[in-house]
């Protein structure tokens, strides 16, 4: 038979398992951002830095923005949807793109009271290939979560925050002819359209 008090006593107990669980939880979540923090603390720096950044003027949420370099024989440019979300080829003949907020000092003009009026630049060097350049902004330029003191030589795929603009670089130096797609799928994208096409019509005859 079941004691009365037993039974007062079990949902204290209940209580105390489901704290003590919870505190193991917090505690290693704890341990985790300490090793976090030890081994990559530029990196989680910026990561908090994030929670005190106001979202730039026009930045649309969802977006993806990014900066590519791209170097042909004819030279190199850059392709960014920095300025107003759209893919656009830059073409610069000094090979030098700076970003800031003063239209008069920047190629790239961002509407970011963080940015300074010529905060930062990326030049193509043929033997360095592209580089990042602060240029004595105020709120500094970053990569990958590190300072930029002065340069820095720019990979595929790293990220760079410039006040509150962030975004991908990627870089494109190698063009490779890749093989004809087989009679079969082109067979199947041609029955597509056709079916595509015969659809359409179809609608625009009902009405």
């Amino acid at each position: 038979m079941l004691d009365s008090q037993d039974l007062s006593e079990y949902p204290f107990g209940l209580l105390d398992s489901i704290k003590e669980k919870e505190l193991q939880q917090r505690l290693a979540l704890f341990q985790f951002f300490s090793k976090l923090y030890e081994h990559h603390r530029s990196f989680l720096n910026a990561i908090l830095e994030l929670e005190n950044l106001e979202p730039q003027s026009g930045q649309h949420l969802g977006l993806f923005q990014y900066i590519q370099g791209i170097v042909s024989e004819s030279g190199a440019f850059l392709v960014a949807n920095l300025l107003d979300g759209k893919s656009r080829a830059l073409i610069q003949e000094s090979q030098i793109w700076t970003i800031g907020r003063d239209p008069r000092q920047a190629a790239l003009t961002i509407g970011d009271k963080r940015l300074s009026r010529c905060h930062a630049a990326i030049q193509y060097r043929k033997r360095q290939g592209f580089c990042l350049f602060d240029l004595d902004s105020a709120n500094g330029s970053f990569v990958n979560g590190a300072r930029v003191r002065q340069q820095q030589r720019l990979k595929d795929g790293d990220h760079i925050r410039l006040g509150s603009l962030t975004f991908v670089f990627f870089i494109c130096k190698e063009f490779r002819a890749v093989a004809n797609p087989s009679s079969a799928a082109i067979a199947q994208i041609e029955n597509s359209d056709t079916s595509a096409m015969e659809n359409v019509e179809h609608l625009d005859g009902g009405v």
